[in-house]
């Protein structure tokens, strides 16, 4: 809110107001309401002509003269327009759609590129074909909430005795962070994979964060994942590089 004085609006406005409206020679009352509602910056010009012709009204101060801001009307008095509420399916549907229209514009780093980045531990390395399946995998356990993510949370779940797929990131540094997970998953007899990039796997598990590594449990609640055929594809493959499956 801010002051306004006699000399900062016009006087041609005011007479062109006082003149267009059609109960000039009413009450006092009824004057000074329609010169606010035409215009809240009138209603002190309003109020020093009606107090110059009834002299029983004194003009008050102008530091206590103040006009409030209304943000449901607009400049033309016409109140704006209600935003539509979308519903959570039309959310999901547009943020789907944004997210495969960045990622066809971006340019994002090759599956090469990537590999280049990966540390010594990456072993087994998923192929650039098995990569895609698995971050459609973690999508899909992401919604289904058969998902843990992070070091802590996947050691968590060994502990409890989950079982399923484990995802690691391949370049992640430095390497003590997680050096000690393969051993680990080896021991419970969990098959596991590195995918290049922690950034995609994040972007998967639909974290805004890099995300080291995830653990896919092969069941929720008792009943059978989603995507299961992927599930079995992504374990054939891990088996091939665990060793306790070569020594059988």
């Amino acid at each position: 809110s801010h002051s306004l004085t006699l000399h900062s609006f016009p006087r041609a406005s005011f007479v062109a107001v006082l003149q267009n409206t059609s109960v000039a020679s009413s009450s006092i009352k009824q004057r000074s309401s329609l010169a606010q509602s035409v215009d809240p910056a009138c209603s002190y010009l309003s109020h020093c002509h009606l107090a110059r012709d009834s002299q029983s009204h004194p003009a008050p101060p102008s530091h206590q003269l103040t006009t409030t801001y209304n943000p449901s009307i607009m400049s033309d008095g016409e109140p704006k327009a209600k935003k539509q509420k979308t519903s959570k399916k039309d959310r999901k549907s547009m943020d789907t759609t944004a997210s495969k229209d960045k990622d066809e514009n971006s340019d994002a780093p090759t599956y090469e590129e990537r590999c280049l980045a990966i540390n010594i531990l990456a072993s087994p390395l998923a192929s650039k074909k098995s990569t895609k399946k698995a971050h459609k995998l973690v999508r899909k356990a992401s919604q289904s909430k058969s998902l843990r993510r992070g070091v802590k949370e996947l050691v968590k779940g060994l502990r409890k005795g989950d079982k399923g797929l484990a995802i690691l990131a391949g370049d992640v540094f430095p390497i003590d962070v997680m050096s000690h997970l393969p051993i680990l998953l080896e021991e419970h007899n969990v098959p596991y994979l590195f995918v290049p990039s922690k950034r995609d796997l994040g972007a998967a598990a639909c974290t805004k964060r890099p995300t080291s590594c995830v653990l896919i449990k092969d069941t929720n609640n008792g009943k059978e994942i989603d995507g299961k055929d992927l599930f079995d594809a992504l374990v054939e493959e891990a088996k091939d590089y665990d060793p306790n499956s070569k020594k059988n």
